[in-house]
């Protein structure tokens, strides 16, 4: 068992520990001050595949996000989630391809990133929540573009899915 003698210290370890939001913490005792900056947790899911490469971030769940417990796939029975997806990123041959926000947005407990290539471009496959709250969503990517994403749900798929498509919207203009 790990025992600090500074009881400042310690505390400081405790709250930083505990923190879930970034914030800085100050513990001072005598003429020594311990400086400990916190951020949130994060979960990063990667996959690599025929000159793709994609990166999920995850972040914890906070009600300051607006949206009510039921609302992400991935959602256990009582609603509740963990973490949400926070970012999606895919690239191919380092050349980030937009994606956008609603594509991503209500995802929830990701537990897989798969990356399969086709004669145009590629499937990324999301999976994520657990037993009979898991899921799974594809996004498909032609010609560097997202085109649609189609998501439903591990136990009865026929019953809960839900489809987007993005063939006919262009991406907003990059900042200058």
């Amino acid at each position: 068992m790990l025992v600090f003698k500074n009881v400042a210290f310690t505390l400081c370890i405790i709250m930083t520990i505990l923190s879930a939001i970034p914030q800085e913490v100050t513990a001072t005792h005598g003429t020594v001050v311990t400086k400990i900056v916190t951020k949130p947790a994060r979960k990063i899911f990667k996959a690599v595949g025929g000159g793709y490469k994609a990166v999920v971030k995850e972040m914890p769940y906070s009600s300051a996000l607006g949206d009510t417990w039921d609302s992400w796939w991935g959602a256990t029975d009582t609603g509740r989630t963990k973490w949400v997806v926070s970012t999606l990123q895919i690239l191919k041959g380092g050349k980030e391809i937009f994606v956008y926000r609603s594509a991503y947005s209500d995802l929830s407990q990701v537990s897989g990133l798969t990356i399969n290539t086709t004669s145009k471009g590629c499937i990324l496959q999301i999976e994520g929540g657990d037993d009979h709250s898991g899921y799974s969503a594809n996004l498909v990517v032609k010609d560097l573009t997202v085109k649609s994403r189609h998501v439903e749900a591990g136990e009865s798929p026929e019953l809960s899915h839900e489809d987007a498509s993005y063939v006919d919207k262009e991406p907003p203009p990059e900042d200058n």
